[in-house]
């Protein structure tokens, strides 16, 4: 009692005798205005221009269709959107669909603001009010650019995506409740609840994840007025008006019925449309009963790879943390470098602890979110190993939740700064937190502004464009199949072309469609026959259907004739029975062609038979050429655009990095078929268009293959000219710089430059066995045999136990003998 009595003290003696608490309320509403203004200025200003890759594709195709994205749908999301691409004003709509995700991140923003604030003030409450107000906008400030500035939800906000919509979801359920806790009392406030049950309806219709706030939810409910949650009548009509906000489900139904061209799972039927609420077409197994058979190791991947990793690098202030390289890629087993900065994460831990001793009740509903959202989804999801992509979207709601705590530390080190030095110290650590958004926001902006990024616009365009006229087009999966819609279905650019995605291919919705829908396809496989028989899992229909595969067997289709290898597992996919059947129903009369990435395993064999065209292969009646020279050259030169792929102002993430890299790989093949066919002017010219246009500054790996071909060509001074490119890119590191660099000069026979590089390579301690290795290997091949004795007696010092070096020591020292006899005569 004494130590809050003087505390109390302490405050008078420091209030200015001007103080007016309601300019505490004034604050608030100003910084209530200045994060969501902030936060969507920046997201508008980072918006993407149009499509980007994975999911926006569908969506922005759905939204302007109405069509049936895949499941679980998303209706509200895609209502909404289809209101914004009905305005005039946009020549791509594309972009106000990538606006809706901007303005609802930055309401969430708005909203975690609001419910940081409301968190402070009923934690501290007490005779300090506008001090703990005043202190509550800083604290709700910090919290909020944080997340805004965060790297996963940033990555969100300016793509059509569903996640900042949900999040902003999540957190508006999460002030309401706090809101009613504190009007409990009136007479009305039920009305509150009932608003919070029609907005999760609501929220289902855009991601099932906003339904992890039920829990803290009801967890509030029970700490303030429990005998709510015994009232069967609140719960009738929290349940009646749930169903009300769930009904935009119905749209899809609705839709289905009128069969769009994207009509995933075909919910147009009762049985369809519960199996589509059950995300069937992801398997029928049930995902809470197989929480307890793990997918994947549980410590080292599902939590550590697929939750720490990700928690950790969302918020890199620079110059307060460090880089580790304890985790590696969701994809594959290659290390991920993650960039960790300490003091967000102590700001953190320091708010759980203020949370819990000041209002522990709240705590626990918070903690209980945050679990949920963040180790508990991880636990149920049971992710397999390897993923597809990166997965740190699913956790954004956890990260969201740790800003508020680091939002309730900073309004504890402003209260403290007040208390203890008065007013100046207080605003000096204001500024001091909330320069830690701004310098997060700078870190991170080159890497999250998409301006100029229409990768996956011209991408799309590239591949369509590569086809002949009513061609069949088989893809792979998401990246090269959904952004084709959006152009097809959007932009209707080329919808003579069928596009038959590979992953699809194997359910029987998508078989019917393909026969039923224009372009069809000929298919002559009845609905019984696709149901029962080739899309059914027992021995009889797999042996009916053909797909009973165990050894290697020739084939015989349109005309074709060659060996498919057998499976692993004895059986094929349905996707290789139907790319048979395709390819024989057709019987010439369409062109047919596969996506460059396709890969081989799913070409069923038939890659003697298909020849490149730019970004495709062409399926012909007879044996193939590696590439199509003329054709492929017209494509790349003449008929592609290549907007902002070479320009290093415009940034490329992994998934683009990964698929544009598929330009100079066509590029480079198609210059080695020039060159040796003997056009090699002809290569040039194809080399150094692909340099200025299609060479991601990242692919330094294309620079090194590029310079090799150029020195094939006699073009030594632009093989320099490339290699010095490499070597002075700070995009990748320096062993792998010198190392590449300093074996194709060796390779070329420039032995005095690789002599150069191998030595910086060991003055720097980079790969130094190796490099001495092939120093001395270099220096050999110039006649320095001392230099070259030097170098292995060197490495032997390091590895004495290695017989092949102490071999080969042994053969230079006898003819550096046999040199220095020789010179002696």
């Amino acid at each position: 009692m004494a130590i809050n009595m003087k505390m109390s003290s302490d405050l008078q003696s420091n209030r200015p005798a001007e103080y007016n608490p309601d300019a505490g309320r004034v604050c608030a509403r100003i910084g209530a205005a200045g994060v969501f203004l902030i936060s969507l200025a920046v997201f508008v200003k980072t918006a993407a221009p149009t499509v980007s890759f994975w999911d926006s594709g569908e969506f922005i195709a759905c939204a302007f269709t109405l069509g049936i994205p895949h499941p679980p749908g998303a209706p509200l999301y895609l209502l909404i959107g289809r209101l914004f691409t009905m305005f005039p004003v946009w020549v791509d709509p594309a972009f106000p669909m990538n606006l809706i995700s901007a303005i609802t991140s930055a309401l969430a923003v708005l909203f975690l603001y609001l419910i940081t604030v409301r968190l402070v003030l009923l934690g501290w409450g007490g005779g300090e009010r506008g001090l703990i107000r005043v202190s509550g906008v800083v604290g709700g400030a910090v919290a909020a650019l944080m997340l805004a500035f965060s790297d996963t939800f940033w990555y969100n906000a300016v793509e059509t995506e569903v996640y900042g919509f949900s999040t902003m979801l999540m957190a508006m359920s999460l002030w309401l409740g706090l809101r009613w806790m504190e009007r409990a009392g009136d007479a009305n406030s039920h009305r509150i609840l009932f608003f919070i049950a029609y907005l999760m309806g609501l929220a289902g219709g855009v991601h099932l994840l906003c339904l992890l706030t039920v829990p803290t939810l009801l967890m509030l409910v029970w700490f303030r007025k429990p005998g709510i949650l015994k009232d069967p009548m609140v719960w009738a009509c929290a349940a009646l008006l749930f169903v009300a906000g769930y009904s935009t489900y119905a749209s899809l139904y609705i839709r289905s019925g009128l069969n769009p061209m994207i009509d995933e799972n075909n919910p147009e039927t009762w049985a369809n449309f519960i199996r589509f609420l059950g995300r069937e077409q992801y398997g029928a197994e049930s995902m809470l009963l197989g929480v307890f058979d793990r997918k994947a190791p549980f410590w080292d991947f599902q939590i550590w790879t697929m939750y720490i990793k990700y928690f950790l690098a969302q918020f890199p202030v620079p110059g307060i943390g460090f880089v580790s390289d304890a985790f590696r890629q969701a994809t594959s087993q290659d290390v991920q470098p993650v960039r960790i900065s300490v003091v967000p994460y102590l700001l953190g831990c320091w708010g759980i602890w203020e949370h819990w001793r000041r209002d522990g009740r709240r705590f626990w509903s918070i903690a209980a979110l945050f679990v949920l959202s963040g180790v508990g989804l991880s636990i149920y999801l049971n992710m397999e190993d390897p993923q597809p992509r990166e997965r740190d979207y699913v956790f954004v709601g956890s990260f969201a939740l740790f800003c508020v705590w680091m939002g309730i530390a900073s309004a504890a080190v402003v209260r403290g700064a007040y208390i203890l030095r008065g007013r100046s110290a207080a605003v000096v650590a204001a500024c001091f937190l909330l320069a830690m958004p701004g310098a997060l926001a700078a870190s991170l902006y080159p890497s999250h502004d998409r301006t100029g990024n229409r990768f996956a616009f011209d991408y799309a365009a590239n591949i369509l464009n590569s086809c002949d006229s009513d061609a069949i087009l088989f893809t792979n999966a998401d990246n090269d199949s959904f952004p084709l819609w959006y152009q097809q279905e959007v932009m209707g650019l080329r919808q003579d072309v069928r596009v038959v995605n590979l992953s699809l291919l194997n359910t029987p919705w998508y078989i019917k469609q393909l026969r039923d829908l224009d372009p069809k396809l000929t298919i002559r496989y009845t609905d019984e026959y696709i149901d029962r028989v080739l899309t059914a899992h027992t021995p009889p229909a797999v042996k009916q259907s053909g797909r009973f595969w165990p050894e290697a067997r020739e084939v015989k289709a349109a005309g074709l004739k060659w060996t498919v290898r057998g499976t692993p597992g004895r059986v094929l996919r349905v996707q290789d029975v139907m790319v048979l059947k395709i390819v024989d129903w057709n019987g010439w009369t369409r062109p047919v062609y596969f996506a460059l990435t396709v890969p081989d395993g799913n070409r069923m064999g038939l890659g003697d038979y298909l020849e490149m065209e730019g970004m495709v292969f062409r399926l012909l009646q007879r044996k193939a050429s590696p590439v199509h020279v003329q054709r492929t050259r017209k494509h790349l030169m003449d008929l592609y655009r290549f907007r902002g792929v070479s320009d290093p102002g415009v940034h490329r993430n992994r998934t683009a990095r990964n698929l544009l890299a598929n330009y100079p790989a066509v590029f480079l093949h198609l210059a080695e078929v020039m060159a040796e066919e003997g056009d090699r002017d002809g290569a040039y010219e194809v080399l150094r268009f692909c340099e200025k246009h299609a060479l991601p500054p990242e692919h330094w790996q294309g620079a090194v293959l590029m310079a090799a071909l150029m020195h094939r060509l006699d073009r030594p001074g632009e093989t320099q000219r490339l290699l010095k490119t490499v070597l002075d890119s700070d995009l990748v590191d320096e062993e792998t710089r010198l190392g590449t660099v300093a074996e194709l000069q060796m390779r070329i026979g420039r032995y005095d430059a690789a002599i150069e590089l191998y030595g910086r390579m060991i003055e720097n301690n980079l790969r130094v066995e190796q490099a001495l290795f092939n120093r001395a290997a270099s220096r050999e091949r110039i006649g320095d045999l001392a230099g070259a004795a030097n170098d292995l007696e060197h490495l032997l010092r390091l590895t004495p136990g290695d017989r092949e070096v102490a071999q080969a020591l042994e053969t230079l020292r006898q003819r550096v003998g046999r040199h220095e006899a020789t010179d002696g005569r």
